[in-house]
Protein backbone atom coordinates (compact mmCIF):
# COMPACT_ATOMS: atom_id res chain seq x y z
CA UNK A 1 0.00 0.00 0.00
CA UNK A 2 3.09 2.34 0.56
CA UNK A 3 4.06 1.72 -2.71
CA UNK A 4 1.18 2.31 -4.43
CA UNK A 5 0.97 5.75 -2.65
CA UNK A 6 4.03 6.86 -3.37
CA UNK A 7 3.45 5.96 -7.23
CA UNK A 8 0.31 8.08 -7.31
CA UNK A 9 2.15 10.80 -5.89
CA UNK A 10 4.93 10.98 -8.34
CA UNK A 11 2.73 10.42 -11.14
CA UNK A 12 0.43 13.57 -9.15
CA UNK A 13 4.10 15.43 -8.78
CA UNK A 14 4.43 14.56 -12.76
CA UNK A 15 1.59 15.78 -13.82
CA UNK A 16 1.96 19.13 -11.56
CA UNK A 17 5.52 20.21 -13.15
CA UNK A 18 3.66 19.50 -16.63
CA UNK A 19 0.53 21.78 -15.63
CA UNK A 20 3.47 24.52 -14.59
CA UNK A 21 5.32 23.66 -17.19
CA UNK A 22 2.45 24.48 -19.77
CA UNK A 23 1.67 27.64 -17.68
CA UNK A 24 5.17 29.00 -18.06
CA UNK A 25 5.28 28.19 -22.12
CA UNK A 26 1.24 29.94 -22.01
CA UNK A 27 2.72 32.98 -20.06
CA UNK A 28 5.47 32.93 -22.38
CA UNK A 29 3.76 32.81 -25.58
CA UNK A 30 1.32 35.84 -24.01
CA UNK A 31 4.67 37.57 -23.33
CA UNK A 32 5.53 37.31 -27.25
CA UNK A 33 2.35 38.35 -28.58
CA UNK A 34 2.81 41.59 -26.73
CA UNK A 35 5.89 41.88 -27.66
CA UNK A 36 5.28 41.60 -31.61
CA UNK A 37 1.89 44.18 -30.62
CA UNK A 38 4.71 46.34 -29.19
CA UNK A 39 6.32 45.89 -32.69
CA UNK A 40 3.55 46.51 -34.32
CA UNK A 41 2.68 49.81 -32.87
CA UNK A 42 6.56 51.38 -34.59
CA UNK A 43 5.80 50.22 -38.05
CA UNK A 44 3.74 52.99 -38.86
CA UNK A 45 7.47 55.08 -38.35
CA UNK A 46 10.60 53.17 -38.28
CA UNK A 47 9.38 49.68 -39.81
CA UNK A 48 9.65 48.35 -43.51
CA UNK A 49 8.82 44.78 -45.28
CA UNK A 50 12.00 43.51 -43.68
CA UNK A 51 10.15 44.28 -40.51
CA UNK A 52 7.09 42.90 -41.44
CA UNK A 53 8.41 39.46 -42.61
CA UNK A 54 10.16 39.42 -39.47
CA UNK A 55 6.54 40.04 -37.19
CA UNK A 56 4.89 36.63 -40.00
CA UNK A 57 8.11 34.70 -38.69
CA UNK A 58 7.79 35.46 -35.55
CA UNK A 59 3.80 34.44 -35.61
CA UNK A 60 4.90 31.03 -37.28
CA UNK A 61 7.10 30.60 -34.00
CA UNK A 62 4.62 31.60 -32.14
CA UNK A 63 2.15 29.04 -33.39
CA UNK A 64 4.70 26.09 -33.55
CA UNK A 65 5.49 26.98 -29.50
CA UNK A 66 1.35 26.59 -29.42
CA UNK A 67 1.09 22.98 -31.21
CA UNK A 68 3.79 21.82 -28.80
CA UNK A 69 2.33 23.06 -26.09
CA UNK A 70 -1.30 21.32 -27.54
CA UNK A 71 1.05 17.76 -27.79
CA UNK A 72 2.47 18.02 -23.88
CA UNK A 73 -1.63 18.85 -23.56
CA UNK A 74 -2.18 15.32 -24.90
CA UNK A 75 0.39 13.46 -23.80
CA UNK A 76 -0.97 14.29 -19.89
CA UNK A 77 -4.69 13.91 -20.55
CA UNK A 78 -4.55 9.94 -20.81
CA UNK A 79 -2.95 10.55 -17.04
CA UNK A 80 -5.58 12.70 -16.06
CA UNK A 81 -8.17 10.90 -17.21
CA UNK A 82 -7.30 7.26 -15.27
CA UNK A 83 -6.71 8.99 -12.28
CA UNK A 84 -9.43 11.82 -12.39
CA UNK A 85 -10.30 12.03 -8.45
CA UNK A 86 -6.72 12.23 -7.18
CA UNK A 87 -5.63 14.93 -10.35
CA UNK A 88 -8.44 17.51 -10.07
CA UNK A 89 -5.78 20.56 -10.26
CA UNK A 90 -4.32 18.76 -13.37
CA UNK A 91 -7.85 19.10 -14.85
CA UNK A 92 -8.04 22.54 -13.78
CA UNK A 93 -4.69 23.40 -15.10
CA UNK A 94 -5.74 21.62 -18.56
CA UNK A 95 -8.97 23.57 -18.85
CA UNK A 96 -7.25 26.88 -17.93
CA UNK A 97 -4.83 25.68 -20.94
CA UNK A 98 -7.47 25.56 -23.43
CA UNK A 99 -8.89 29.04 -22.55
CA UNK A 100 -6.07 30.76 -22.96
CA UNK A 101 -4.70 28.79 -26.06
CA UNK A 102 -8.28 30.57 -27.61
CA UNK A 103 -7.16 33.62 -26.12
CA UNK A 104 -3.99 33.20 -27.80
CA UNK A 105 -5.12 31.74 -30.93
CA UNK A 106 -7.72 35.35 -31.31
CA UNK A 107 -4.95 37.70 -30.54
CA UNK A 108 -2.58 36.31 -33.24
CA UNK A 109 -5.59 36.98 -35.74
CA UNK A 110 -5.99 40.32 -34.25
CA UNK A 111 -2.47 40.63 -34.79
CA UNK A 112 -2.39 39.99 -38.01
CA UNK A 113 -5.14 42.28 -39.62
CA UNK A 114 -3.60 44.87 -37.36
CA UNK A 115 -0.34 44.60 -38.99
CA UNK A 116 -2.38 44.38 -42.48
CA UNK A 117 -3.54 47.91 -41.43
CA UNK A 118 -0.45 49.63 -40.20
CA UNK A 119 0.76 47.80 -43.69
CA UNK A 120 -1.77 49.72 -45.51
CA UNK A 121 -1.43 53.11 -42.88
CA UNK A 122 2.19 53.37 -43.80
CA UNK A 123 2.23 53.33 -47.60
CA UNK A 124 -0.77 56.15 -47.70
CA UNK A 125 1.74 58.05 -45.28
CA UNK A 126 4.22 56.95 -48.18
CA UNK A 127 1.96 58.45 -51.03
CA UNK A 128 0.89 61.46 -48.54
CA UNK A 129 4.68 62.20 -48.06
CA UNK A 130 5.28 62.05 -51.81
CA UNK A 131 2.48 64.32 -52.85
CA UNK A 132 3.90 66.86 -50.11
CA UNK A 133 7.49 66.40 -52.16
CA UNK A 134 5.73 67.24 -55.17
CA UNK A 135 3.53 69.98 -53.83
CA UNK A 136 7.37 71.70 -52.51
CA UNK A 137 8.86 70.75 -56.20
CA UNK A 138 5.74 73.01 -57.90
CA UNK A 139 6.15 75.65 -55.17
CA UNK A 140 9.67 75.90 -56.14
CA UNK A 141 8.96 76.07 -59.50
CA UNK A 142 6.74 78.21 -59.06
CA UNK A 143 8.80 80.96 -57.52
CA UNK A 144 11.30 80.22 -60.14
CA UNK A 145 8.28 81.61 -62.79
CA UNK A 146 8.03 84.40 -60.40
CA UNK A 147 11.19 85.47 -60.20
CA UNK A 148 11.50 85.85 -63.66
CA UNK A 149 8.47 87.12 -64.54
CA UNK A 150 9.41 90.01 -61.75
CA UNK A 151 12.70 90.25 -63.08
CA UNK A 152 10.84 90.62 -66.88
CA UNK A 153 8.45 93.68 -65.65
CA UNK A 154 11.66 95.23 -64.37
CA UNK A 155 13.58 95.03 -67.87
CA UNK A 156 9.92 96.32 -69.34
CA UNK A 157 9.98 99.41 -66.87
CA UNK A 158 14.04 100.29 -67.69
CA UNK A 159 13.20 100.09 -71.17
CA UNK A 160 9.74 102.30 -71.27
CA UNK A 161 11.91 104.64 -69.06
CA UNK A 162 14.51 104.43 -71.63
CA UNK A 163 11.73 105.48 -74.69
CA UNK A 164 10.45 108.18 -72.30
CA UNK A 165 13.45 109.38 -72.65
CA UNK A 166 14.12 109.67 -76.18
CA UNK A 167 10.61 110.52 -76.95
CA UNK A 168 11.96 113.74 -74.37
CA UNK A 169 14.16 114.93 -76.59
CA UNK A 170 12.83 113.60 -80.03
CA UNK A 171 9.27 115.42 -79.43
CA UNK A 172 7.68 112.13 -80.51
CA UNK A 173 5.56 111.83 -77.01
CA UNK A 174 2.29 111.38 -78.41
CA UNK A 175 2.61 107.99 -80.03
CA UNK A 176 4.78 106.75 -77.40
CA UNK A 177 2.19 107.26 -74.83
CA UNK A 178 -0.59 105.74 -76.72
CA UNK A 179 1.36 102.42 -76.91
CA UNK A 180 2.92 102.30 -73.56
CA UNK A 181 -0.57 102.91 -72.09
CA UNK A 182 -2.21 99.82 -74.48
CA UNK A 183 1.14 97.93 -73.14
CA UNK A 184 0.95 98.35 -69.52
CA UNK A 185 -2.98 97.67 -69.90
CA UNK A 186 -2.73 94.11 -70.91
CA UNK A 187 0.49 93.79 -68.67
CA UNK A 188 -1.51 95.00 -65.56
CA UNK A 189 -4.09 92.31 -66.62
CA UNK A 190 -1.89 89.55 -67.36
CA UNK A 191 -0.16 90.49 -63.97
CA UNK A 192 -3.51 90.60 -61.90
CA UNK A 193 -4.69 87.05 -63.41
CA UNK A 194 -1.07 85.61 -62.77
CA UNK A 195 -1.50 87.30 -59.20
CA UNK A 196 -4.73 85.79 -58.63
CA UNK A 197 -3.85 82.53 -59.94
CA UNK A 198 -0.79 82.15 -57.35
CA UNK A 199 -3.09 83.24 -54.62
CA UNK A 200 -5.82 80.83 -55.52
CA UNK A 201 -3.01 78.15 -55.82
CA UNK A 202 -1.24 78.88 -52.52
CA UNK A 203 -4.65 78.84 -50.54
CA UNK A 204 -5.81 75.50 -52.11
CA UNK A 205 -1.97 74.09 -51.53
CA UNK A 206 -2.48 75.76 -47.22
CA UNK A 207 -5.52 74.07 -47.24
CA UNK A 208 -4.21 70.63 -48.04
CA UNK A 209 -1.30 70.92 -45.68
CA UNK A 210 -3.36 71.77 -42.75
CA UNK A 211 -5.66 68.65 -43.33
CA UNK A 212 -2.21 66.56 -43.75
CA UNK A 213 -1.25 67.99 -40.50
CA UNK A 214 -4.44 67.91 -38.92
CA UNK A 215 -4.76 63.93 -40.11
CA UNK A 216 -1.16 62.88 -38.74
CA UNK A 217 -1.95 65.05 -35.58
CA UNK A 218 -4.91 63.00 -35.58
CA UNK A 219 -2.76 59.69 -35.85
CA UNK A 220 -0.49 60.85 -34.06
CA UNK A 221 -2.40 61.10 -30.93
CA UNK A 222 -3.83 57.77 -31.22
CA UNK A 223 -0.76 55.77 -31.67
CA UNK A 224 0.91 57.67 -28.51
CA UNK A 225 -2.52 56.67 -26.57
CA UNK A 226 -2.21 53.27 -27.72
CA UNK A 227 1.50 52.44 -26.89
CA UNK A 228 0.99 54.23 -23.27
CA UNK A 229 -1.79 51.73 -23.48
CA UNK A 230 0.33 48.32 -24.37
CA UNK A 231 3.03 49.90 -22.09
CA UNK A 232 0.59 49.39 -18.79
CA UNK A 233 -1.07 46.15 -19.84
CA UNK A 234 2.78 45.10 -20.39
CA UNK A 235 3.59 46.21 -16.68
CA UNK A 236 0.69 44.42 -15.46
CA UNK A 237 1.27 41.40 -16.70
CA UNK A 238 4.70 41.71 -15.71
CA UNK A 239 4.11 42.53 -11.94
CA UNK A 240 1.48 39.84 -12.30
CA UNK A 241 4.41 37.54 -13.50
CA UNK A 242 7.18 38.60 -10.21
CA UNK A 243 4.30 37.97 -7.58
CA UNK A 244 3.24 34.42 -8.95
CA UNK A 245 6.44 33.35 -9.67
CA UNK A 246 8.77 33.36 -6.84
CA UNK A 247 11.02 30.00 -7.50
CA UNK A 248 14.46 29.99 -8.49
CA UNK A 249 14.14 27.70 -11.14
CA UNK A 250 12.54 30.69 -13.49
CA UNK A 251 14.72 33.14 -12.35
CA UNK A 252 16.74 33.43 -15.36
CA UNK A 253 13.62 33.79 -17.52
CA UNK A 254 12.30 36.54 -15.33
CA UNK A 255 15.98 38.52 -15.94
CA UNK A 256 15.67 37.65 -19.76
CA UNK A 257 11.90 39.60 -20.32
CA UNK A 258 13.38 42.20 -17.72
CA UNK A 259 16.26 42.65 -20.71
CA UNK A 260 13.62 42.70 -23.48
CA UNK A 261 10.88 45.22 -21.47
CA UNK A 262 14.61 47.36 -21.15
CA UNK A 263 14.92 47.02 -24.81
CA UNK A 264 11.17 47.25 -26.00
CA UNK A 265 11.28 50.62 -23.97
CA UNK A 266 14.47 51.84 -25.37
CA UNK A 267 12.87 50.98 -28.93
CA UNK A 268 9.55 53.02 -27.89
CA UNK A 269 11.82 55.99 -26.91
CA UNK A 270 13.63 55.34 -30.49
CA UNK A 271 9.96 55.97 -31.80
CA UNK A 272 9.06 59.16 -29.63
CA UNK A 273 12.50 60.59 -30.97
CA UNK A 274 11.28 59.79 -34.82
CA UNK A 275 7.83 61.19 -34.07
CA UNK A 276 9.53 64.52 -32.92
CA UNK A 277 12.00 64.43 -36.11
CA UNK A 278 8.88 64.68 -38.29
CA UNK A 279 7.24 66.90 -36.41
CA UNK A 280 10.19 69.46 -36.86
CA UNK A 281 10.24 68.57 -40.21
CA UNK A 282 6.28 69.64 -39.96
CA UNK A 283 7.37 72.89 -38.48
CA UNK A 284 10.13 73.28 -41.20
CA UNK A 285 7.35 73.09 -44.15
CA UNK A 286 5.09 75.58 -42.26
CA UNK A 287 7.65 78.33 -41.79
CA UNK A 288 9.07 77.59 -45.60
CA UNK A 289 5.32 78.35 -46.52
CA UNK A 290 5.24 81.37 -44.48
CA UNK A 291 8.22 82.37 -46.12
CA UNK A 292 7.01 81.95 -49.41
CA UNK A 293 4.06 83.80 -48.41
CA UNK A 294 6.11 86.71 -47.16
CA UNK A 295 7.95 86.68 -50.12
CA UNK A 296 5.08 86.52 -52.33
CA UNK A 297 3.36 89.82 -50.75
CA UNK A 298 6.96 91.34 -51.37
CA UNK A 299 6.67 90.88 -55.40
CA UNK A 300 2.92 91.79 -55.11
CA UNK A 301 4.07 95.16 -53.52
CA UNK A 302 6.94 95.39 -55.69
CA UNK A 303 4.47 94.93 -58.58
CA UNK A 304 2.14 97.86 -56.91
CA UNK A 305 5.18 100.15 -56.86
CA UNK A 306 5.80 99.46 -60.49
CA UNK A 307 2.08 99.94 -61.45
CA UNK A 308 2.93 103.61 -59.12
CA UNK A 309 5.87 104.62 -61.28
CA UNK A 310 4.27 104.04 -64.92
CA UNK A 311 1.05 106.02 -63.65
CA UNK A 312 3.56 108.53 -62.12
CA UNK A 313 5.24 108.74 -65.87
CA UNK A 314 2.12 108.62 -67.60
CA UNK A 315 1.41 111.80 -65.59
CA UNK A 316 4.34 113.44 -66.22
CA UNK A 317 4.01 113.05 -70.21
CA UNK A 318 0.53 114.32 -69.76
CA UNK A 319 1.59 117.37 -68.26
CA UNK A 320 4.48 117.81 -71.07
CA UNK A 321 2.18 117.27 -73.98
CA UNK A 322 0.89 121.07 -73.83
CA UNK A 323 4.80 122.89 -73.58
CA UNK A 324 6.01 120.28 -76.58
CA UNK A 325 3.30 121.89 -78.86
CA UNK A 326 4.31 125.32 -78.13
CA UNK A 327 8.07 124.53 -79.12
CA UNK A 328 9.69 126.03 -81.98
CA UNK A 329 10.83 123.03 -84.29
CA UNK A 330 13.89 124.81 -85.32
CA UNK A 331 14.45 126.04 -81.72
CA UNK A 332 14.76 121.93 -80.71
CA UNK A 333 16.66 121.11 -83.56
CA UNK A 334 19.57 123.55 -82.79
CA UNK A 335 19.52 122.41 -79.53
CA UNK A 336 19.99 118.82 -80.42
CA UNK A 337 22.70 119.72 -82.82
CA UNK A 338 24.44 121.60 -79.99
CA UNK A 339 24.14 118.53 -77.70
CA UNK A 340 25.63 116.07 -80.78
CA UNK A 341 28.30 118.48 -81.21
CA UNK A 342 28.79 118.73 -77.14
CA UNK A 343 28.61 114.82 -77.39
CA UNK A 344 31.35 114.59 -79.96
CA UNK A 345 33.95 116.46 -78.04
CA UNK A 346 33.50 114.74 -75.11
CA UNK A 347 33.94 111.53 -76.64
CA UNK A 348 36.98 112.79 -78.11
CA UNK A 349 37.76 114.19 -74.79
CA UNK A 350 37.24 110.74 -73.48
CA UNK A 351 39.35 108.92 -76.34
CA UNK A 352 41.98 110.83 -75.27
CA UNK A 353 42.16 110.05 -71.17
CA UNK A 354 41.41 106.66 -72.47
CA UNK A 355 44.65 106.54 -74.54
CA UNK A 356 46.92 108.11 -71.61
CA UNK A 357 45.27 105.53 -69.35
CA UNK A 358 46.03 102.88 -71.38
CA UNK A 359 49.56 104.40 -71.48
CA UNK A 360 50.21 104.55 -67.69
CA UNK A 361 48.15 100.96 -67.67
CA UNK A 362 51.26 99.64 -69.99
CA UNK A 363 53.69 101.73 -67.68
CA UNK A 364 52.06 99.92 -64.48
CA UNK A 365 52.32 96.24 -65.47
CA UNK A 366 55.70 96.52 -66.80
CA UNK A 367 56.65 98.32 -63.30
CA UNK A 368 54.97 95.24 -61.70
CA UNK A 369 56.71 92.81 -63.76
CA UNK A 370 59.68 94.25 -62.60
CA UNK A 371 58.75 94.09 -59.18
CA UNK A 372 57.46 90.48 -59.28
CA UNK A 373 60.47 89.76 -60.62
CA UNK A 374 62.73 91.37 -57.59
CA UNK A 375 60.13 90.15 -55.37
CA UNK A 376 60.77 86.71 -56.19
CA UNK A 377 64.84 86.85 -56.15
CA UNK A 378 64.45 88.88 -52.61
CA UNK A 379 62.31 85.89 -51.59
CA UNK A 380 65.22 83.53 -52.67
CA UNK A 381 67.50 85.16 -51.00
CA UNK A 382 65.57 85.29 -47.76
CA UNK A 383 64.95 81.31 -48.74
CA UNK A 384 68.75 80.81 -49.10
CA UNK A 385 69.69 83.06 -45.45
CA UNK A 386 66.79 81.21 -43.42
CA UNK A 387 68.56 77.39 -44.98
CA UNK A 388 71.97 79.03 -43.76
CA UNK A 389 70.26 80.42 -40.54
CA UNK A 390 68.94 76.38 -40.07
CA UNK A 391 71.89 74.44 -40.57
CA UNK A 392 73.36 77.40 -38.23
CA UNK A 393 71.38 76.12 -35.79
CA UNK A 394 71.37 72.82 -36.30
CA UNK A 395 75.51 73.01 -36.09
CA UNK A 396 74.91 75.06 -33.29
CA UNK A 397 73.14 72.03 -31.32
CA UNK A 398 75.34 69.64 -32.35
CA UNK A 399 78.39 71.20 -31.47
CA UNK A 400 76.90 71.85 -27.91
CA UNK A 401 75.98 68.25 -27.67
CA UNK A 402 79.14 67.04 -28.62
CA UNK A 403 80.81 69.99 -26.35
CA UNK A 404 78.55 68.09 -23.57
CA UNK A 405 79.60 65.03 -24.34
CA UNK A 406 83.01 66.21 -24.01
CA UNK A 407 82.59 67.43 -20.81
CA UNK A 408 80.85 64.75 -20.03
CA UNK A 409 84.01 62.24 -20.90
CA UNK A 410 86.56 64.80 -19.26
CA UNK A 411 84.47 64.17 -15.98
CA UNK A 412 84.16 60.41 -16.09
CA UNK A 413 88.09 60.59 -17.25
CA UNK A 414 88.90 62.81 -13.94
CA UNK A 415 86.83 60.41 -11.25
CA UNK A 416 88.79 57.52 -13.07
CA UNK A 417 91.80 59.35 -12.00
CA UNK A 418 91.18 60.50 -8.65
CA UNK A 419 89.95 56.93 -7.82
CA UNK A 420 93.49 55.67 -9.52
CA UNK A 421 95.70 58.61 -7.81
CA UNK A 422 93.89 57.51 -4.57
CA UNK A 423 96.43 55.60 -2.39
CA UNK A 424 94.74 52.21 -1.65
CA UNK A 425 95.82 49.76 1.40
CA UNK A 426 98.02 47.21 -0.25
CA UNK A 427 95.55 43.35 -0.16
CA UNK A 428 96.54 40.43 -1.94
CA UNK A 429 99.48 39.99 -4.25
CA UNK A 430 99.21 43.73 -5.40
CA UNK A 431 102.36 44.78 -4.19
CA UNK A 432 104.52 42.17 -6.06
CA UNK A 433 102.98 43.88 -9.65
CA UNK A 434 104.36 47.11 -11.59
CA UNK A 435 101.29 48.84 -11.57
CA UNK A 436 100.45 51.11 -14.27
CA UNK A 437 99.71 54.32 -12.65
CA UNK A 438 100.89 57.98 -12.73
CA UNK A 439 103.91 57.28 -9.83
CA UNK A 440 105.07 54.50 -11.42
CA UNK A 441 105.44 55.38 -14.90
CA UNK A 442 106.97 58.92 -14.00
CA UNK A 443 109.76 56.91 -12.50
CA UNK A 444 110.32 53.87 -15.20
CA UNK A 445 111.07 53.90 -18.90
CA UNK A 446 107.79 52.50 -21.21
CA UNK A 447 107.66 49.97 -24.14
CA UNK A 448 104.84 50.36 -26.13
CA UNK A 449 103.58 46.58 -26.81
CA UNK A 450 100.44 45.37 -28.62
CA UNK A 451 97.97 43.12 -27.05
CA UNK A 452 96.03 41.55 -30.08
CA UNK A 453 93.75 38.41 -29.98
CA UNK A 454 91.47 36.71 -32.67
CA UNK A 455 87.90 37.75 -33.01
CA UNK A 456 84.69 36.10 -34.36
CA UNK A 457 82.50 38.80 -35.93
CA UNK A 458 81.82 42.23 -33.99
CA UNK A 459 81.79 40.78 -30.82
CA UNK A 460 83.43 42.93 -28.04
CA UNK A 461 86.75 41.56 -26.49
CA UNK A 462 88.26 43.10 -22.99
CA UNK A 463 91.93 42.62 -22.09
CA UNK A 464 92.47 42.28 -18.34
CA UNK A 465 96.11 42.10 -16.42
CA UNK A 466 98.42 42.99 -13.65
CA UNK A 467 99.04 46.37 -14.98
CA UNK A 468 95.46 47.52 -14.18
CA UNK A 469 95.37 45.52 -10.44
CA UNK A 470 92.75 42.80 -12.23
CA UNK A 471 90.40 45.90 -11.07
CA UNK A 472 89.26 47.32 -14.63
CA UNK A 473 89.27 45.71 -18.27
CA UNK A 474 90.44 47.42 -22.00
CA UNK A 475 88.47 46.86 -24.91
CA UNK A 476 89.53 45.92 -27.44
CA UNK A 477 90.12 47.56 -31.21
CA UNK A 478 89.76 45.91 -34.34
CA UNK A 479 93.31 45.93 -36.08
CA UNK A 480 92.83 43.35 -39.19
CA UNK A 481 90.11 41.52 -40.42
CA UNK A 482 88.99 39.05 -37.52
CA UNK A 483 91.69 40.50 -35.43
CA UNK A 484 91.39 43.23 -32.12
CA UNK A 485 93.89 44.54 -29.89
CA UNK A 486 94.80 47.28 -28.18
CA UNK A 487 98.36 49.49 -27.25
CA UNK A 488 99.69 49.96 -24.20
CA UNK A 489 103.25 51.37 -23.23
CA UNK A 490 104.30 49.54 -20.32
CA UNK A 491 107.94 49.87 -18.03
CA UNK A 492 110.57 47.17 -17.26
CA UNK A 493 108.70 44.13 -15.91
CA UNK A 494 106.67 40.69 -15.74
CA UNK A 495 103.19 40.89 -16.42
CA UNK A 496 100.32 37.84 -16.17
CA UNK A 497 97.32 39.06 -18.31
CA UNK A 498 94.27 36.96 -19.97
CA UNK A 499 91.37 38.24 -22.67
CA UNK A 500 87.49 38.28 -22.02
CA UNK A 501 84.51 37.98 -24.37
CA UNK A 502 80.86 37.32 -23.95
CA UNK A 503 81.59 37.27 -20.24
CA UNK A 504 84.43 34.55 -20.33
CA UNK A 505 88.11 34.54 -19.51
CA UNK A 506 90.46 32.91 -22.05
CA UNK A 507 94.13 33.16 -23.05
CA UNK A 508 95.36 33.60 -27.03
CA UNK A 509 97.96 31.16 -28.17
CA UNK A 510 100.34 34.00 -29.54
CA UNK A 511 101.72 33.95 -26.00
CA UNK A 512 103.06 32.25 -23.46
CA UNK A 513 100.95 30.69 -20.70
CA UNK A 514 101.33 29.75 -17.02
CA UNK A 515 98.92 28.26 -14.47
CA UNK A 516 97.48 30.80 -11.26
CA UNK A 517 96.50 30.47 -7.99
CA UNK A 518 92.92 29.67 -9.00
CA UNK A 519 93.68 26.60 -11.28
CA UNK A 520 93.26 28.27 -14.74
CA UNK A 521 95.44 29.73 -16.96
CA UNK A 522 97.00 33.07 -17.62
CA UNK A 523 98.98 34.52 -20.62
CA UNK A 524 102.52 36.24 -19.45
CA UNK A 525 105.13 38.65 -21.09
CA UNK A 526 108.54 39.74 -19.50
CA UNK A 527 109.63 43.32 -20.58
CA UNK A 528 113.48 43.95 -20.41
CA UNK A 529 114.70 46.30 -22.73
CA UNK A 530 114.46 49.85 -22.25
CA UNK A 531 112.98 52.14 -24.32
CA UNK A 532 115.17 54.67 -26.54
CA UNK A 533 112.83 56.85 -27.24
CA UNK A 534 111.59 57.90 -23.98
CA UNK A 535 113.70 61.39 -23.58
CA UNK A 536 111.96 62.38 -27.30
CA UNK A 537 108.36 62.35 -25.24
CA UNK A 538 109.24 63.52 -21.50
CA UNK A 539 105.79 63.67 -19.55
CA UNK A 540 104.26 66.63 -17.77
CA UNK A 541 101.81 67.60 -15.03
CA UNK A 542 98.51 68.63 -16.52
CA UNK A 543 98.18 71.83 -14.29
CA UNK A 544 102.07 73.03 -14.93
CA UNK A 545 101.54 72.78 -18.90
CA UNK A 546 97.89 74.56 -18.67
CA UNK A 547 99.36 77.22 -16.31
CA UNK A 548 102.55 77.61 -18.70
CA UNK A 549 99.96 77.76 -21.39
CA UNK A 550 97.76 81.04 -19.23
CA UNK A 551 100.93 82.99 -18.32
CA UNK A 552 102.06 82.83 -22.22
CA UNK A 553 98.55 84.29 -23.03
CA UNK A 554 98.83 87.39 -20.28
CA UNK A 555 102.50 88.08 -21.52
CA UNK A 556 101.12 88.33 -24.83
CA UNK A 557 98.22 90.79 -23.86
CA UNK A 558 100.25 92.83 -22.29
CA UNK A 559 102.27 93.75 -24.98
CA UNK A 560 99.28 94.23 -27.25
CA UNK A 561 98.16 96.73 -24.60
CA UNK A 562 101.46 98.55 -24.31
CA UNK A 563 101.77 98.46 -28.16
CA UNK A 564 98.27 99.79 -28.55
CA UNK A 565 96.79 96.58 -30.00
CA UNK A 566 98.69 97.43 -33.46
CA UNK A 567 101.31 94.39 -32.64
CA UNK A 568 100.17 91.20 -34.79
CA UNK A 569 101.37 88.20 -32.77
CA UNK A 570 101.20 84.66 -34.65
CA UNK A 571 100.86 82.21 -31.83
CA UNK A 572 102.07 78.50 -32.99
CA UNK A 573 99.52 75.93 -32.21
CA UNK A 574 100.61 72.93 -29.81
CA UNK A 575 99.62 69.62 -30.84
CA UNK A 576 98.71 67.62 -27.57
CA UNK A 577 97.60 63.94 -27.56
CA UNK A 578 96.42 62.12 -24.57
CA UNK A 579 97.42 58.56 -23.51
CA UNK A 580 96.03 55.61 -21.74
CA UNK A 581 98.75 55.13 -19.97
CA UNK A 582 98.15 57.88 -17.55
CA UNK A 583 94.75 56.86 -17.11
CA UNK A 584 93.59 59.67 -19.91
CA UNK A 585 94.41 62.22 -16.95
CA UNK A 586 97.11 64.45 -18.64
CA UNK A 587 98.62 65.18 -21.86
CA UNK A 588 102.27 64.82 -23.64
CA UNK A 589 103.38 67.24 -26.47
CA UNK A 590 104.39 66.08 -29.72
CA UNK A 591 107.93 65.79 -30.94
CA UNK A 592 110.08 68.67 -32.06
CA UNK A 593 107.34 70.96 -30.42
CA UNK A 594 108.01 73.53 -27.24
CA UNK A 595 106.38 75.19 -24.95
Amino acid sequence: MGVLLTTFEFINKMDSNGSIQIEEQLAEANKKIDELIEQNMQVNKLSNGDDSQYLRDEIIKMEQKLANANEEKEYYKPQNNGHSSRFMLTNYYSDDFGKELLLANKRKYQLESRVKQLEIELKEAQQRSGRLSELFELEKAQNVRLDAELLEAHKDCLEIRHQLDEAVLQGNILPLLTSVSSKEESQNYELRERLNNVERDYERRLEEMSEAKSKIEWRLGEVMQMYQWELQQEKKNYQKLLENNDKPSISDELERVTQELANKIEEKNRADWRIGELTQLWNDAKWRVGELEAETAHRSILLDEAHHKIGELERRLEGYQPSLEKVDETKILEEMETKYNDTKWRLGELEAELNILNTKEQHLSSELHKTKEHKSKVEWRLGEVMQYLNDAKWRIGELEACLENRNRQLQNIEEIKNELDTLKSLGGDREKWALLTIENTLKSPLKRILFETNSDGDKEIFLLGSFLNWECALICNEIDENKKGVWLDLPVGHYEFCFIKEGKFYTENLYNDCWNEFGTKNNWINLRSLISEYNARKMINCHNLIERIYEGKKKVELVRKKNNNSLNIKITKINLFIKNLNNWGCTVPSKNEQI
